[in-house]
């Protein structure tokens, strides 16, 4: 994920952004959450994102 690029680079610019749904938010614990134009990440290590299992059961994947 570029953010965790920008947040160690001093002359970093801009980060396009991408807003999760709340459906998204259940199934993927610890995104990046974007409040008064700033987008912040957790405090977890790595990546900080999980995937709730259970949750995304509930979200089966319907083709197109």
């Amino acid at each position: 994920m570029n953010m965790h690029l920008d947040l160690a680079c001093p002359n970093f610019g801009i980060q396009e952004q991408h807003l999760f749904s709340a459906t998204l938010r259940e199934v993927f614990p610890g995104a990046p959450e974007i409040k008064g134009g700033y987008m912040y990440s957790n405090d977890q290590p790595g990546l900080g994102i999980d995937i709730d299992e259970k949750a995304a059961a509930k979200f089966p994947y319907k083709t197109p």
